[in-house]
Order: C-alpha cells, then sequence, then structure tokens
C-alpha cells in the first residue's frame, strides 16, 4: 500500500446511505425513525466495516420554561436484514426550554461482535407544550479495518 493510501483514510469510510431525519410536534408526542441500512460486507469486498460513528443532532424550536425535546439512538443489527435486535445505545440528546436550542452528541461503535447489517432507531420525545417542536438527525460512517 502506498503512502497516499495510508493517509486517505476517508476513501476506506462509507456512508451507506444511513441519514435519518424526525420530527415531532410538542404535547407530550414520541416518534420513532428507523435509519437507512447499512450492509457492513459492501459489494466486492470480503472484510465487513468493523467500526462505526454515530451523531446524533437535536433541534428544540420554540420549547419555553421546563419544556424538553429528547432524543434516544439505539444502534441496531440483523443477521437477514429483517429482524433487528439492539447492538449498543448513544447517550440521550437533550435541549430544555428557552427559544431554540440545539445540541448534538457522537459515539464511536465498535462493530465487531455486531451481525451484517446494521441501522439506527432514534425516538425523539418533546415534553408537554403546544407549539413546541423538536427536530433530529443521525448520521452513521462505517468503515473496514484500516490499513497498518
Amino acid at each position: 500500500m502506498s503512502m497516499t493510501q495510508k493517509r486517505n483514510i476517508g476513501a476506506l469510510l462509507a456512508a451507506g446511505g444511513e441519514v435519518s431525519i424526525a420530527s415531532v410536534a410538542g404535547g407530550a408526542a414520541s416518534g420513532n425513525v428507523d435509519g437507512a441500512v447499512i450492509d457492513r460486507l459492501p459489494a466486492g469486498s470480503s472484510q465487513r466495516h468493523d467500526s462505526a460513528v454515530v451523531t446524533g443532532a437535536l433541534i428544540g424550536d420554540s420549547l419555553a420554561g421546563a419544556q424538553t425535546g429528547t432524543l434516544a439512538t439505539i444502534v441496531q443489527h440483523s443477521d437477514d436484514n429483517l429482524t433487528f435486535t439492539d447492538f449498543v445505545t448513544l447517550a440521550d440528546v437533550v435541549v430544555t426550554g428557552g427559544g431554540t436550542e440545539s445540541t448534538a452528541a457522537k459515539l464511536d461503535v465498535n462493530l465487531l461482535g455486531a451481525k451484517r447489517y446494521i441501522r439506527t432507531r432514534q425516538t425523539l420525545t418533546v415534553s408537554a407544550g403546544a407549539g413546541s417542536t423538536a427536530f433530529a438527525g443521525n448520521l452513521v460512517l462505517s468503515a473496514a479495518n484500516l490499513p497498518a
């Protein structure tokens, strides 16, 4: 492997089309969104992706006082791309009243014990309060073993 290839780690990443977005209006509302599925064994490859970075972002709009928006994210895995079970949980992302607030969290995920297919499941919750809304999104980047 050339020195240029060793420095181009970005070439080993696969976004896999895994960007998921959810929105929920206030009134103690909650909603689940499943992200797109990433095949850890890309076409033409014999090596599964062994690591991933999951980023969860949350924006609360018109939150007042003690109203909150919460984003819970779980990385799920599957052998058959049909039946998914929980693999690892990302720490909740929370915003609290005061108008428009935003925050984000990142989780580095070791996929060595994961099955072939992965996706995120995000649960977005907004505490009671008409007129308040929360928007959230996840981005997953995965990579095969990096060269020595």
